[in-house]
């Protein structure tokens, strides 16, 4: 489907089971669009900076300067927990994380219980986004092409976040979850070899695949 980004402002997707369209990831209308993901790796800076150089991650970094720290410090965090043995830690911390807390009322694990129209991206001083904002590795290392069986792995812990999301914050479970192509850019992969995963991974009406993003 070709159309610009006022199709990520429409309602289509209640009609569809997987829209794809071409459009600005980063201009979704937060009035349809409550969780944008975008896709990262695993590698961490000697700051303690997750490495977003490259295709999506770029993008965002560009975007909120600061959330290459708040995603450093997430990926860091899963990692003491696996060493410290405790339940959910491991994967090198190469995770789906939330990004963002609600603007007005942050709950458990930074998730939102009331109604905003905006979300600060991990305590960052002024740096705000209109929508939740999700981590999705599709690499191990920024240098590797991406990976589809992590890309599988990823969709399975979204689709937990999403729910997770939808039981804590009001108003969240009518909203769009809206991803890039997953590895296609930067990653290597052409979309035929992960969209079925991406269908099945994340079923039903809400997920809407960006073709293009643009800056």
């Amino acid at each position: 489907m070709d159309c610009n980004e006022q199709c990520l402002d429409s309602k289509l997707w209640r009609q569809s089971v997987m829209l794809e369209v071409d459009g600005d990831l980063f201009r979704a209308d937060p009035e349809s669009v409550g969780l944008v993901a975008i896709t990262t790796n695993a590698l961490v800076g000697r700051r303690g900076y997750a490495v977003m150089g490259k295709g999506v991650a770029l993008q965002a970094a560009q975007h909120w300067p600061g959330i290459d720290r708040v995603l450093g410090e997430r990926v860091l965090g899963e990692r003491l927990k696996a060493q410290e043995g405790a339940v959910g830690g491991g994967g090198g911390g190469n995770h789906v994380h939330l990004l963002t807390a609600c603007a007005s009322s942050i709950g458990a694990f930074g998730v939102g219980f009331a109604h905003t129209v905006g979300y600060t991206v991990g305590g960052v001083d002024g740096l705000m986004a209109p929508w939740h904002i999700a981590s999705f590795p599709v690499k191990r290392h920024w240098k590797n092409s991406a990976d589809v069986e992590l890309i599988r792995r990823s969709c399975d812990e979204l689709r937990m976040l999403v729910g997770y999301i939808d039981a804590a914050e009001r108003g969240f479970s009518d909203k769009r979850i809206a991803l890039p192509r997953p590895g296609c850019g930067a990653g290597g992969l052409a979309w035929s070899d992960v969209r079925e995963i991406v269908e099945r991974g994340l079923p039903g009406k809400r997920y809407l695949v960006v073709e293009r993003t643009r800056v």
